[in-house]
Formats: C-alpha cells, sequence, structure tokens
C-alpha cells in the first residue's frame, strides 16, 4: 500500500510539473498589444485663399458610404466636433470655432464624412487583436467665395478598445491642430 501511494505522488507532480510548463510557453508566445493610438492625417490645398484668420465653424461629419447610421456614429460625429473646438480655441490661433449662437459671422465652413467606424466586438475578434478603427474624410470651404480651401482625411487606429467616440475627439483634436499651424502663413 506504502508502495502505490508514492508512485501515485510521483505522478501527480509529473503532471503539476508539465501543466506549469505547458502554461508557462502559451503564456511566453502571447504578443502584447501596441499601445497608444496611431493618427494619419492627409491634406491637399485645393486652393490659394488669404490666411486663415477669422471664424470657423464644423458641421458635425454625417455618416459616407458602408458606415452605419446610428447613435454611436451620430455620438462620434459630435465628439469629433467637440475635439475640433476644445483645441482650436485654446491655442493661440487667429482662427476662432464658432458655436450655435454666431454662426452666420462664421467665415470657413468645415463638413465632410465619416468614412470608417469599427470597433472589434466578440471573443474572436479581439482575440485577433482587431485594430479600432475611426476615419473621416472633410473640406475647409471659405464662405466668402464658396469655393473649397482644404481637403482632409484623418484616420486614428489602436489596438486597445477605445469607444469610436474616443478616436474621433482625436481626430477633431489633429485636424484642429492642422489649421492651427496652417493659420501662421499663407496656405
Amino acid at each position: 500500500m506504502l508502495r502505490f501511494s508514492s508512485f501515485m505522488k510521483i505522478k501527480y507532480i509529473f503532471i503539476l510539473f508539465s501543466a506549469a510548463a505547458i502554461a508557462s510557453c502559451a503564456r511566453a508566445s502571447v504578443r502584447e498589444p501596441k499601445p497608444g493610438m496611431t493618427l494619419n492625417f492627409k491634406a491637399q490645398i485645393v486652393e490659394n485663399a488669404p490666411a486663415l484668420k477669422g471664424k470657423v465653424v464644423m458641421q458635425p461629419f454625417r455618416p459616407g458610404e458602408g458606415v452605419a447610421s446610428n447613435a454611436v456614429t451620430d455620438q462620434a460625429s459630435l465628439m469629433l466636433v467637440k475635439g475640433f473646438t476644445e483645441r482650436l480655441n485654446q491655442g493661440s490661433s487667429d482662427l476662432l470655432a464658432v458655436t450655435d449662437d454666431s454662426v452666420s459671422d462664421a467665415h470657413f465652413f468645415i463638413k465632410g464624412y465619416v468614412t470608417q467606424s469599427e470597433v472589434p466586438e466578440g471573443l474572436m475578434k479581439r482575440l485577433r487583436k482587431k485594430l479600432s478603427v475611426f476615419s473621416v474624410e472633410g473640406k475647409m470651404i471659405d464662405l466668402s467665395t464658396e469655393r473649397v480651401i482644404i481637403s482632409f482625411s484623418v484616420s486614428a487606429q489602436s489596438f486597445e478598445r477605445p469607444s469610436p467616440s474616443d478616436l474621433a475627439y482625436q481626430v477633431g483634436t489633429r485636424i484642429a491642430a492642422y489649421f492651427i499651424g496652417q493659420d501662421k502663413e499663407s496656405p
């Protein structure tokens, strides 16, 4: 009887050791997601205009082709406007973002479309480390000539799981940062 129990102890110790080795090897092969988010920005100056000075109003971007028109996209579009307005008004800029009460005084108008809004849903997509993406395309219009001055596209991507609203806010701040840099000289 004594011999059988010592054999069982050795067997359980071997199983425990094997399970610990397999678990540590499996853990070492998992890649950690990249921290932070990536912002890709492209702009094209379509027509020369005087220096960007004055008031600018941004319309909430509408869903483009292939993007669902729902409450999540609408909220993200409003957060895009919020990020743009806060960044533009906090910096030292000759441009001033205006709100509903003084839209008629605006010199420039920004409008555009949400071209992509994706957040991985479900266990399999999270395990595959799919990107969360929020992308827009837009243009700035000089209201005095009614011509497009600048067209742009911005895409925010992250391996973390931010909401579309968080990504949209960052897109809005990036657009504002571009216009703050452009207002120092003629585009």
